[in-house]
């Protein structure tokens, strides 16, 4: 059958998961219990203990977590370190570029540019 709430794609649920006939069960427990004071008590214990359960393995799970946690956002400071060293590098790439380019304008002012037959001079083409 297909259950409740479209599970596709998701993780297997924990082992008290309850499905909706259980669900339908508790409701009709619920209301059993309401009408006495012992299945009451039972009821407020078996929903205590399941609750109890839950909370234990979900701080085991957050405490496996943490060192997980820790070691990612240390990657991350790293990898935003690296960012940095290489948009570093890349302006000083750039600043040497334009210094470069710069320098082979003011020569070829000075020179007229090219050749008298249009010839570029080797510097700039490979510059360009």
């Amino acid at each position: 059958e297909g259950g409740s709430g479209g599970g596709a794609g998701k993780t297997a649920p924990l082992p008290s998961h309850s499905t909706a006939r259980d669900d339908n069960r508790a409701v009709g427990e619920e209301a059993a219990a309401l009408v006495s004071r012992d299945a009451a008590r039972r009821l407020f214990a078996t929903s205590f203990e399941r609750g109890a359960t839950l909370l234990a393995t979900l701080t085991a799970a957050q405490g496996s977590l943490k060192p997980k946690l820790d070691d990612a956002r240390a990657l991350g400071a790293a990898l935003v370190a690296a960012r940095e060293d290489i948009a570093s590098a890349k302006r000083a790439v750039e600043s040497r570029r334009v210094q470069t380019a710069l320098a082979g304008l003011s020569e070829v002012g000075a020179d007229e540019g090219a050749d008298a037959d249009g010839a570029v001079d080797e510097e700039e083409a490979r510059l360009a």
